[in-house]
């Protein structure tokens, strides 16, 4: 398998990574909650206890996708990867026209995808929290909901990395980590720096517009590397 495009798709991912919104706006909304109820050093250790939890589940979601990839190649069963990369070429075409038209709800806020309900959970979890251990375990969960559009880029990416020797996977996945994790920082860098929720609010419905360009244009160009490379694989 050529590096070229692997090394392409593995890119696009990580930018997808960097620009999901639902992590960094539950983070927001904790922060905002914990800086309310404590002191702020509490509050920051709390931040960091709360991505330490983004972090591990990360993690666990990358190894488990890789030992299962790697079963299932290592059984001898599945040779040939292409249709899995025509598979996910439509998978992530479909969470292209998603990322346009369904990402955010329509009008001056931040608000996703998710139903109401689901919203109102986490908001109601982020009130209750107290210790590091309930911080860690909502970081932890809010990864869940974003599954249905990181998912299938990690899984595309463990086939390319069992199917490409030259590209080091540990450091693919620590990347990986590390760019999901890059919007929680900088939202605590804000919120260290005097600027509050309302603040940042502001800022993320102006980049609103820009943040579904980007996540539709690069779902549908990992879209056409996938495909490029389901094509190359099948000669």
């Amino acid at each position: 398998m050529t590096t070229i495009i692997p090394v392409i798709i593995l890119i696009l991912s990580m930018l997808i990574f960097l620009f999901l919104q639902i992590l960094p706006g539950t983070f927001a909304i904790f922060y905002h909650f914990a800086l309310a109820k404590f002191s702020r050093k509490k509050s920051d250790d709390l931040s960091l206890s709360f991505i330490l939890g983004t972090e591990i589940f990360m993690a666990t979601i990358w190894l488990l996708v890789y030992s299962i990839v790697y079963a299932i190649f290592t059984g001898g069963n599945f040779n040939n990867p292409s249709f899995s990369f025509f598979l996910l070429g439509g998978i992530t075409f479909a969470l292209a026209i998603v990322s346009a038209t369904c990402y955010f709800r329509r009008g001056k806020t931040t608000a996703t995808f998710l139903p109401r309900r689901i919203v109102n959970g986490i908001i109601a979890r982020i009130i209750a929290i107290k210790t590091q251990k309930d911080a860690i375990i909502l970081g932890f969960f809010t990864g869940v909901f974003e599954l249905i559009f990181t998912l299938p880029i990690i899984v595309a990416a463990n086939i390319i990395l069992q199917n490409t020797g030259a590209i080091p996977r540990a450091l693919v996945i620590i990347i990986a980590i590390i760019c999901t994790i890059i919007p929680l920082f900088i939202i605590r860098w804000f919120f260290r720096h005097d600027y509050n929720l309302a603040d940042i609010e502001r800022l993320r419905i102006k980049l609103k517009p820009h943040y579904r360009i980007i996540l539709c244009l690069t779902f549908f160009a990992l879209t056409l590397a996938l495909i490029n490379l389901g094509i190359i694989s099948h000669g």
